[in-house]
């Protein structure tokens, strides 16, 4: 397994480089992130298993071109991989006397353009092809043997062998999550959903590895399902999943999990009992729900403005809306502007009155009290 090390101050660009392609196929892990040159070498004075670095070129605090020459000084011998949205002559003769391998403009960069850089890269070194490894073939192994335990097209198996094969141990806890949108899926991803699908599925994994140890699976765009034999930090994960889903995604899940699983019998039987209780939206909804999370910075949004784009009288909408979800859209409507200010607390240096302005609240008076009675604390214990 070929461990990179993966250098930009955009963490969506580093999502996305991460999910252009199921990189463990191919041998290939990004083990570590940072957000700057300065970062980087922290890191590398640490960890000496790194085999590459592909690194962004115009970043704060230390740039590409300037942690590629203090590596080059030091005499270090990792190849770097430059990301680049300028294409000048300048930049290509700075960037090579660094000791830069090759570099992508951001422009034309692809899961085809990189797999190829990286191929030459590593083929440099005899052995060093990228390839799929053993590991990675029981990994996929395992991903089809749950499959096949849920769809219940598993022929007669004992619970011994699955551990095995598996390697999770009974009793287990399943967590099925959904997208609550899936028309929006379709239309930002159109004929490449597999892309959301390794994003959800990286979220979901990152999530996990903060509070306990688990295995992730995807069923298809549609579901993710999670094994653990942790369930006392179940509001963490949870938690942590909604949080990364609505930063790097901008989008609601539905998160549903079973009672512990004393035998993998029980697995298909515990996903069809959370298939049930998943909601099943009419479009109306959906829209309305949509419309809100892309006008909720608005202090003005109101009923009657969302009635108008989904096409129905506001009562009629208010009436559909409660009888499906069980709540009121002003509910919804606090919980998504709260939600945004939690992650602005979480990732910014903003004051509170500016994080109010920002979520949708006409004055920090109302979105300190909306705050504490939907998080319990106030938004300045909170950011601390």
């Amino acid at each position: 397994m070929k461990r990179l090390l993966l250098v930009d101050d955009e963490p969506l660009i580093r999502l996305f480089i991460r999910n252009l392609e199921d990189w463990q196929i191919h041998n290939i892990e990004f083990a570590y992130e940072a957000s700057n040159g300065r970062e980087t070498l922290e890191i590398l004075e640490t960890h000496h298993d790194i085999d590459a670095i592909i690194a962004d070129v115009d970043m704060p605090v230390m740039d590409g071109l300037a942690l590629a020459e203090t590596l080059y000084h030091r005499g270090s011998k990792i190849p770097i991989l430059f990301l680049s949205a300028f294409d000048t002559f300048d930049f290509a003769r700075r960037a090579f006397k660094a000791g830069a391998f090759d570099y992508i403009l951001k422009s034309e960069m692809d899961e085809g353009r990189l797999k190829s850089v990286l191929n030459q890269l590593f083929s440099n070194t005899p052995g060093r092809s990228i390839g799929i490894t053993e590991t990675n073939r029981r990994q996929q192994e395992r991903q089809e043997l749950f499959r096949s335990l849920v769809t219940g097209t598993i022929p007669a198996f004992d619970d011994e062998s699955i551990l095995k094969k598996l390697g999770i141990s009974l009793p287990s806890t399943l967590f099925v999550i959904r997208p609550i949108d899936i028309q929006l899926i379709k239309d930002r991803y159109k004929d490449d959903v597999g892309a959301f699908e390794r994003i959800v599925l990286d979220l979901t994994r990152q999530a996990l590895a903060k509070v306990t140890q688990g295995e992730v699976f995807s069923l298809s765009f549609e579901r993710y399902l999670v094994l653990t034999t942790t369930t006392g930090k179940k509001n963490q994960f949870i938690e942590y999943f909604t949080r990364s889903a609505y930063q790097y995604l901008d989008m609601e899940f539905e998160i549903h999990q079973s009672d512990p699983l004393e035998s993998w019998y029980s697995l298909r039987e515990a996903y069809l009992k959370i298939e049930e209780r998943m909601s099943s939206f009419s479009k109306l909804v959906v829209r309305a729900r949509r419309y809100i999370r892309e006008h909720y910075r608005d202090p003005s949004l109101n009923l009657q403005e969302i009635a108008q784009y989904v096409g129905v009288s506001k009562n009629h909408l208010s009436w559909e809306y409660g009888r499906e979800t069980g709540e009121s859209l002003s509910s919804y409507i606090a919980k998504i502007r709260i939600e945004a200010a939690k992650q602005l607390l979480a990732t910014t240096d903003l004051k509170i009155y500016e994080i109010a302005e920002q979520t949708g609240f006409e004055n920090v008076e109302t979105f300190c009290r909306v705050f504490k009675r939907i998080t319990g604390t106030n938004p300045r214990k909170f950011g601390q």
